[in-house]
């Protein structure tokens, strides 16, 4: 068996914030867990928040759920894209964050 198979495939949400609508990662990580939590979501863990933008982890099962939860009239966020590594996301959002890998495969500077 698997690890994917024991724990489930997860998904990686890719989201925008109003401006000001969070002071800090925990603001924003209370309220995506809050309303998650509402629609039944379990499995959510934030990944990366700058203040603005940021990318939420949840299990395959519960994606839909938490989009629309997400994405709901009353919350001051939406998203804007979904994938299955979060190394796609980085690369294509937060390009300027990325650190390269030297191709001796020596550490990194």
């Amino acid at each position: 068996m698997t690890v994917k198979e024991k724990r489930g495939r997860r998904r990686y949400v890719y989201f925008e914030t109003a401006d000001g609508a969070f002071r800090s990662h925990e603001d924003m990580l209370q309220s995506v867990i809050n309303a998650s939590a509402a629609a039944g979501v379990r499995s959510i863990k934030l990944i990366q928040f700058d203040g603005k933008r940021g990318i939420v982890r949840c299990a395959l099962t519960e994606l839909d759920i938490l989009l629309d939860t997400v994405n709901a009239d009353t919350r001051p966020f939406r998203t804007l894209s979904t994938s299955g590594t979060v190394r796609t996301l980085r690369e294509r959002f937060f390009p300027d964050q990325l650190q390269k890998r030297p191709r001796d495969g020596g550490p990194r500077p």
